[in-house]
């Protein structure tokens, strides 16, 4: 599922219960990315997650803490997590 220009997306119709977020690129948008080390504050909203990454959504229906961070490869050194989001509308 394709997300904005800033890393936010949104599931529409789950069901609460448990599920796995796990970033793929079959459009090839993160061609010449790659994935930042994980933030210090695991579970947290704006910090990457490890992936896969185990939601548990609540019959309120958000989860704002799936977030993952990608930098150019070739910034070595450089990180940021770009804010994810997952929430049936």
């Amino acid at each position: 599922m394709p997300g904005s220009a800033w890393g936010q997306y949104a599931f529409t119709g789950l069901a609460a219960g448990r599920y796995t977020v796990q970033v793929s690129d079959q459009l090839r948008i993160l061609s010449g990315y790659t994935a930042t080390v994980p933030g210090p504050q695991p579970g947290q909203d704006d910090n990457n997650q490890t992936q896969p990454y185990v939601v548990e959504l609540t019959p309120d229906g958000r989860v704002l803490s799936a977030d993952f961070g990608y930098r150019p490869a070739s910034a070595a050194g450089a990180t940021w997590a770009w804010p994810g989001q997952l929430w049936p509308f």
